[in-house]
């Protein structure tokens, strides 16, 4: 930072949070996978919750209202569903309203209409069916696909890790 702009605080400030990482999505994260610590009260641990939460919200430039946390958290799980590609390129048009975030990626879709596959990532390979080891899913238990493809979950389903067998 040049030492003329180091005496506005605003800027001092933004500068300061962002080499430590104090952002919207670090504090999201923060918030997302907290667990308590050794010896820490329910007391103590909600309101470290809640501070994460107050700083998620503050960062992320919302207003405390139904409609601005509601937002927030529908597009937070919207990002986390669309290919990174997308994500990235809707994070950083910053959309304002639900209404935004939708044109923007209905842009983004038809743009790179060969690209967008929802649901699933191109670089994961696919899973080969053999006689012998047919694909199921572990969450429906439904044949013909695998457990990250599901579009529905069985309730009170655990999801199974696939073995490998040895043909000796």
């Amino acid at each position: 930072m040049p030492p003329e702009q180091a005496g506005d605080y605003d800027r001092l400030k933004d500068a300061l949070l962002k080499r430590y990482l104090l952002s919207a999505d670090g504090f999201k994260k923060r918030f997302r996978s907290a667990k308590p610590e050794l010896g820490e009260t329910p007391s103590q641990f909600l309101t470290t919750l809640d501070n994460y939460l107050e700083r998620w919200i503050e960062l992320a430039k919302v207003t405390k209202s139904y409609e601005g946390l509601k937002t927030l958290i529908v597009q937070e799980q919207y990002l986390s569903t669309c290919p990174k590609e997308m994500a990235m390129r809707l994070k950083q048009r910053r959309p304002k309203t639900l209404t935004e975030l939708g044109d923007v990626a209905e842009n983004y879709v038809q743009a790179h209409a060969t690209d967008i596959v929802f649901g699933l990532d191109p670089k994961i390979p696919k899973f080969r069916s053999t006689p012998s080891f047919p694909r199921r899913c572990y969450r429906c238990g439904q044949a013909g696909h695998v457990s990250f493809q599901c579009s529905r979950t069985r309730p009170g389903a655990r999801v199974r890790r696939l073995t490998t067998r040895s043909t000796s």
